[in-house]
């Protein structure tokens, strides 16, 4: 497990940045994210000037682990599983490639 560092990024930058962009709303933390350099810096200074505001984006970000499907590696492991293994069931069959869903399995 690594720290739980809250990272921050800006809608629309390069792709680093959109990542943390995805992963702040896939766990529920819409507050590292802004959208111009303006704000960028100046949420970066409120974290450093005010350490209880940063110390509740971590709190947060330790009990979204526990039920975000961001953090929900077996369960994706799980859909990967089952993706692969109907992909090689139609190559058996000799069926054409196609698209098709994995049902949940919990």
């Amino acid at each position: 497990m690594g720290l739980l560092q809250p990272q921050q990024g800006q809608a629309g930058a390069p792709a680093q940045a959109r990542a943390h962009f995805d992963q702040a709303l896939a766990v529920g933390l819409p507050e590292p994210i802004t959208h111009s350099s303006a704000d960028y810096e100046a949420l970066a200074l409120r974290l450093v000037r005010e350490p209880a505001r940063l110390q509740a984006l971590r709190t947060r970000l330790a009990a979204a682990r526990t039920n975000a499907p961001l953090f929900g590696t077996r369960r994706f492991t799980r859909h990967l599983e089952a993706a692969c293994r109907s992909l090689w069931q139609r190559h058996r069959q000799g069926l054409a490639p196609a698209s098709f869903d994995v049902v949940p399995t919990d």
